[in-house]
């Protein structure tokens, strides 16, 4: 599956993500590499209820962090199917300390009910947008030019297949004044 989403971050900036899902399957595990090897960032997604989802994602952030590091890739971890609180296998702690030694942000959500599920959306889009203007301050600019007082950059990134996986490109779209002269920089991580 594909889909775009555009979210407001907190500080009121627009970001488009644009998102692939192979929802865990594995047909699609040896494509994984291709899916990451320029990720900018991943949510994986576990089912609560099923303790081996969990390790699955364990499995694939190894993979992920082999291929693009450690320290090159946002990511967030999502613990689904809430509505299902009573068949929970993966405790809250459990979850919430593993993403914590990993530097990524836990969320739960019900996918089915539609509880919390932007909050995933939104930290990644975070997540990704600081971690790159941190990496702005450093790399050589490109200068580029501001239309109709909008500015767009561009940061694209492919996720891992977990339980669902999402692959994430990121549009920071930010209002300034029609004559400001736009400063881009890539990363090449």
């Amino acid at each position: 599956m594909y889909a775009n989403v555009t979210v407001t971050v907190s500080d009121g900036a627009k970001a488009k993500l644009s998102i692939w899902d192979t929802a865990g399957q594995e047909r699609y595990h040896a494509l994984g590499p291709i899916y990451y090897r320029d990720a900018q960032g991943a949510i994986l997604v576990y089912d609560i209820t099923d303790y081996e989802s969990f390790l699955k994602v364990k499995i694939w952030l190894k993979e992920l962090q082999q291929v693009v590091g450690n320290q090159n890739i946002s990511v967030v971890v999502v613990g689904n199917k809430i509505d299902l609180e009573r068949q929970r296998s993966v405790t809250v702690k459990e979850a919430e300390e593993w993403a914590n030694q990993q530097n990524a942000k836990h969320y739960n959500v019900s996918a089915k009910l539609s509880i919390h599920i932007s909050e995933p959306f939104n930290g990644i889009a975070k997540s990704v947008i600081a971690r790159i203007n941190e990496a702005d301050r450093i790399l050589h600019p490109q200068s580029g030019k501001i239309k109709d007082g909008v500015k767009k950059r561009n940061f694209v990134g492919l996720g891992p297949p977990a339980q669902t996986s999402r692959g994430v490109k990121v549009q920071l779209i930010e209002k300034h004044d029609d004559n400001e002269t736009l400063t881009h920089k890539h990363c090449s991580c």
